[in-house]
């Protein structure tokens, strides 16, 4: 997960500079805030979709999908920036206390702070837009929640993309390179009753595979094809329930665009 990635491995390569103390402190300010309001709120959603669920009656709504839509946030997002802090942080302690009036500015370094300081602010101000939102009843809350969650979620898959297009160069996909596995998944699965997605039968030895070919692909850049996986912040995917579909056996959920065609959002249930 390259989000923030980059950044921290600048500071693990470079030592902190005086003249980026205020940056520094600006990026610490950011993150700490950013780590506790965002747990304080994936907190207050957990809460409030396990009460919906409790008192659950037919097919009312819980909330409990846009919960696993941006998992995200709990998985990868806060973690990261509690990381974020703590280096930053260091960094401004020590370069406050050192002068090195000869050393300049990496440019590098101060690009990317000024890159994530940008990325956070940003995310500040949906979290201070939600929280100027009144709500009367847990209903009103989850909803404010629920739209605060996606547009982050949203902004760091797009930052996350624009990062993969930084670091790999473009190149065609030759459908040579396509394998048969992939070509079956796309044109030979089944359609879900009921629903617009479809499903695959496939093995785990078989999902390895296609996670590295998916790896291939994407870093090719071609737009014509693509492969998105649903988790995909993880290196690797990991065969779930999914609570917002009729497939009961544990699957990954992917969506696949070959040759130009339309995409298609495809259950891959996991067999032996």
């Amino acid at each position: 997960m390259i989000i923030l990635g980059k950044l921290l491995h600048l500071f693990k390569k470079q030592k902190p500079h005086e003249d980026l103390l205020e940056s520094y402190d600006q990026l610490h300010e950011l993150a700490d805030f950013l780590d506790k309001e965002l747990s304080s709120m994936r907190e207050l959603h957990e809460d409030i979709v396990a009460k919906k669920i409790r008192r659950k009656k037919g097919s009312e709504p819980t909330g409990k999908l846009t919960l696993e839509k941006t998992l995200f946030i709990k998985e990868i997002l806060t973690t990261r920036l509690r990381e974020v802090a703590r280096v930053s942080e260091k960094r401004f302690l020590t370069s406050s206390k050192t002068v090195r009036k000869k050393t300049a500015v990496s440019p590098i370094e101060e690009d990317e702070l000024k890159r994530n300081i940008e990325f956070l602010e940003n995310l500040r101000t949906h979290i201070e837009h939600y929280k100027g939102k009144k709500a009367n009843n847990d209903q009103e809350r989850l909803d404010h929640l629920e739209e605060v969650m996606a547009s982050i979620n949203k902004d760091c898959h797009t930052l996350h993309d624009v990062l993969m297009r930084e670091t790999e160069l473009v190149k065609e996909v030759k459908e040579r390179e396509i394998s048969p596995l992939l070509k079956d998944i796309y044109y030979k699965s089944e359609p879900v009753k009921g629903t617009s997605a479809r499903v695959f039968r496939i093995t785990r030895a078989k999902l390895s595979r296609l996670q590295d070919e998916a790896a291939r692909i994407n870093s090719c850049q071609d737009k014509r094809n693509k492969i998105i996986w649903r988790r995909w912040w993880r290196r690797r995917q990991v065969p779930e329930l999914d609570v917002g579909t009729p497939i009961k056996d544990p699957h990954v959920d992917v969506t696949i665009k070959l040759f130009g065609d339309s995409k298609k959002s495809i259950h891959l249930v996991m067999v032996a």
